[in-house]
């Protein structure tokens, strides 16, 4: 009898034991899947930059996790690194390490998401394109930290002034982008849409000169704004983003107030 007990008891451990490792070997091949398509991402930077020499390195160790080689004793350990290295891909993939603001790939998902949802509302959308006005210059005069620094502070600044009106990102170099929240345009409806994204427009400027106003360092920024405000009639996501950076040419252009309205339709 303790010896039917005993086998029993082996029995019921060597089960669980392989539950347990079918439940890890699940995880790993999840993390694979999504790993597989974040790499296909890192690939899309220029030669030499930060996101492909990480995809490099993701590669080489998901190429050593998935060899023949017999899994390590502590398969959980494993999967804990394939899922910290998967946490780490997504946001290298979808975020700017600079300013730690979404980046111009998060911004273009986000804004295919709201074009899509937004169609279905039969609502519009409304975008900012925000420069810094020679900032070329800055770089120069100053140097690229203090370039850097530039961008660490409009990002916080930016992100102090929307709050939980737009959703904010960097798209790269000096330009940053923001899409007017839907909940926020649906709960001002005495306003329309293009109001309330000018107003925005607005109340970034005022708080930037305040702010650039009342600064000791030498470095001082003025902005250029062009807010475009079109119907969500099935556009693309990257067409509207061309249709903002015509806007923003012709922002500077003028060299004058530094705002201006386009209609993207």
């Amino acid at each position: 009898g303790l010896r039917m007990q005993w086998v029993l008891g082996q029995r019921r451990l060597k089960l669980g034991l392989r539950r347990q490792q079918r439940l890890v070997n699940q995880r790993i091949r999840r993390s694979e899947q999504a790993l597989a398509g974040l790499l296909e991402q890192g690939q899309d930077g220029d030669k030499g930059d930060e996101r492909r020499a990480f995809a490099r390195l993701m590669q080489r160790d998901h190429a050593l996790s998935t060899s023949n080689a017999p899994l390590p004793q502590n398969s959980e350990r494993l999967t804990q690194r394939i899922e910290t290295l998967l946490s780490s891909a997504r946001s290298l993939v979808l975020q700017d390490p600079l300013t730690g603001l979404p980046n111009r790939s998060f911004f273009l998902e986000r804004l295919g998401w709201e074009l899509r949802h937004r169609q279905d509302q039969g609502e519009g959308v409304a975008l900012l394109f925000i420069n810094i006005d020679k900032f070329k210059q800055i770089n120069e005069t100053y140097g690229h930290n203090s370039g850097d620094q530039v961008l660490r502070q409009l990002a916080s600044d930016l992100r102090n002034i929307c709050g939980s009106r737009a959703f904010l990102a960097r798209l790269g170099g000096d330009e940053f982008g923001l899409i007017l929240n839907n909940a926020d345009s649906r709960n001002s409806s005495d306003h329309p849409l293009g109001e309330q994204a000018h107003q925005l427009a607005i109340d970034v400027l005022d708080s930037v000169q305040t702010r650039t106003g009342l600064r000791q360092d030498p470095v001082r920024i003025s902005l250029s704004i062009a807010v475009g405000v079109g119907a969500a009639d099935g556009t693309s996501a990257m067409e509207l983003m061309r249709r903002c950076d015509q806007a923003m040419s012709r922002v500077k252009q003028r060299r004058s107030g530094h705002l201006a309205m386009f209609d993207l339709n």
